[in-house]
């Protein structure tokens, strides 16, 4: 009995240690892709110089953003609540770097006003669009680091568009929606366009008086 009862205590001893061996054992970290360590979060990357960035806009390039107007138009609410506020129509020259490349642009961010509010848009960038060989259905994305700096990187359309649709359905539905936010971009710049030769206009005017 006592040589059994000396058993039962020697196995309840390896057995604890064997669970105190298996919790000493390191955890390993896994990263997500284009994240790393502990960031979850799909808007947050890191350059090759591991510098954290966080997406500010995303936005999916029409015909007229890539045309020979040389202006990309930029989604309303992200441009207001992310990027620098702007004093005047004219707005600013700001820096942004690529994110693989560290690549520098300088590119004039500004807004046109219009009856609905306030257009936000890149202008004179057709150089940009040129060297970075911007298409249709490619997606501009920006970021900045903790020292607010500006980051942007390009995501390519898919070679073969039917590949990321589940039906003919969903082809459809996407490819009108793609040709309504076309068709209201090129309708404003096109008043953009006639606004700008007005004002040359009036200002012609009153120079030769």
């Amino acid at each position: 009995m006592a040589r059994a009862n000396r058993k039962q205590l020697c196995d309840s001893k390896k057995i604890n240690a064997s669970s105190s061996s298996a919790s000493k054992k390191p955890s390993k970290k896994t990263n997500s892709g284009r994240n790393k360590g502990g960031d979850q979060d799909d808007h947050i990357i890191y350059t090759r110089d591991n510098v954290k960035l966080s997406m500010l806009l995303r936005k999916l390039l029409t015909s007229t953003d890539v045309g020979n107007l040389g202006r990309i138009l930029l989604p309303k609410r992200e441009a207001e609540e992310n990027l620098p506020d702007l004093a005047s129509k004219e707005g600013m020259v700001i820096v942004m770097k690529e994110v693989l490349s560290n690549t520098e642009w300088r590119i004039r961010y500004r807004y046109w006003a219009n009856q609905k509010g306030n257009i936000y848009l890149f202008d004179h960038c057709l150089d940009f669009v040129k060297k970075n060989s911007l298409e249709e259905g490619d997606f501009l994305e920006l970021y900045e680091d903790e020292a607010k700096n500006l980051y942007f990187m390009i995501q390519r359309k898919e070679k073969d568009a039917t590949e990321s649709f589940n039906s003919q359905e969903d082809v459809g539905e996407s490819y009108l929606s793609m040709m309504l936010e076309t068709t209201e971009e090129e309708d404003l710049s096109l008043r953009m366009l006639v606004e700008e030769f007005n004002d040359n206009d009036k200002a012609n005017t009153l120079g030769s008086l």
